[in-house]
């Protein structure tokens, strides 16, 4: 069903192809190329696979980008227990910049999701977990934490817009 990449077919065990593998490649393509030059087959093709043998893991190409969402979101780091939860949601809102840098096609496709699945939107995360102190009204301090975050959001945009591409002029 697939077959092995010609640089790796020295004799030794090909690389299972998962879910996992398959996302992480799409992420370090999406890195260097972006994600309108990702495709099915030129993902297959990076993998030394057959296009249709990444069909077992993702049905198609929205839900390979959903995946590389994923994958990319995960890397931001965890909210801080023990600060307070202006200093916490800073925190993941750096950490969050600083993922979103590292992938700069991110962004764009976290844009174009964000009325899909608004939980995966950088700035919910970075305000997910903010906790309230014992004795103060647990929805005050969400909102709080919640507006604070949002406020937040216009500088992590502005830090990471997508790509333009340049024109050339003939």
């Amino acid at each position: 069903m697939t077959r092995q990449n010609s640089a790796s077919s020295g004799g030794g065990r090909r690389t299972p192809l998962g879910r996992d593998r398959v996302l992480r490649a799409a992420v370090a393509f999406a890195d260097r190329s972006g994600t309108d030059a990702l495709s099915m087959r030129s993902l297959a093709q990076e993998l030394g696979v057959v296009p249709m043998a990444l069909y077992k893991h993702v049905a198609h190409k929205e839900e390979l980008l959903e995946g590389m969402l994923d994958a990319v979101l995960a890397e931001i780091g965890p909210m801080p227990g023990s600060a307070a939860w202006k200093g916490a949601v800073r925190g993941r809102l750096l950490s969050a910049r600083e993922v979103l840098l590292c992938h700069p096609w991110a962004p764009q496709v976290i844009g174009s999701r964000r009325g899909r699945r608004p939980a995966r939107s950088p700035i919910w995360t970075a305000s997910s977990g903010c906790s309230s102190p014992v004795g103060s009204a647990p929805t005050s301090r969400t909102t709080q934490c919640t507006r604070w975050a949002a406020g937040c959001g216009g500088s992590l945009r502005s830090c990471c817009p997508p790509k333009r591409r340049s024109r050339s002029r003939s």
